[in-house]
């Protein structure tokens, strides 16, 4: 909201004079081959208890055919934020993992989980090939381009801070790529089956 002041001739008193409220910055991140051909339905993140009734939310969304978004309103910037999950009923949670052009990174414990180790969240930069940073517009829009893919954990991603970790990590990714097309998927690690326990072993002691 912009207040002006100006200046009564007549009796020099200051007029305060409300003018109208500037418009947010849209910004939209995201795979654009995607967002832009099918429904979208919000995550509103108040209305779910826990990460993992949020991740099903998710999940019910793409099987619907339909694009999980999220949104975050900040200093004067509008974030849409289009998730990349798949249904599961159809193909894997996830984009090919055999693609090439695809790098996934995870979230877990407020670090990036990559390779079997830890990171800081600041060091995202170093796991964005040159590739991607060279990738043209129309790379982009005919889905020939590299894409990083940001794995969202329940083990890091508590209520009151994953909206937060998705606007520091999209604001790092635009500062050391000048583009909004990074991605980002919510998986509840959960779901993953325990390893199965080792043999028993028995010995003849006769």
């Amino acid at each position: 909201m912009l207040i002006t002041a100006s200046c009564n001739k007549n009796t020099g008193s200051k007029v305060l004079i409300e003018a109208k409220k500037e418009d947010p910055i849209l910004k939209e991140y995201g795979d654009p081959t995607k967002f832009n051909k099918l429904p979208h339905a919000v995550l509103n993140f108040d209305e779910f208890e826990s990460f993992s009734n949020l991740f099903q939310r998710c999940e019910k969304i793409v099987c619907n055919d339909s694009i999980p978004k999220i949104i975050i309103e900040k200093d004067g910037v509008l974030k849409r934020i289009y998730l990349v999950n798949k249904c599961p009923e159809n193909s894997s949670r996830f984009p090919s993992k055999k693609d090439a052009s695809l790098i996934y990174v995870s979230v877990r414990n407020d670090s990036i989980y990559k390779n079997r180790r830890y990171y800081p969240l600041d060091s995202l930069g170093q796991f964005i090939p040159k590739k991607f940073e060279n990738s043209s517009k129309k790379d982009i829009e005919n889905g020939n381009s590299s894409r990083l893919i940001i794995v969202l954990t329940n083990e890091s991603c508590e209520q009151k801070n994953l909206l937060r970790k998705i606007d520091y990590l999209t604001d790092l990714y635009e500062s050391i790529t000048g583009k909004t097309d990074v991605n980002f998927i919510l998986f509840n690690r959960r779901l993953i089956p325990p390893p199965p326990k080792p043999p028993i072993c028995n010995i003849n002691t006769d």
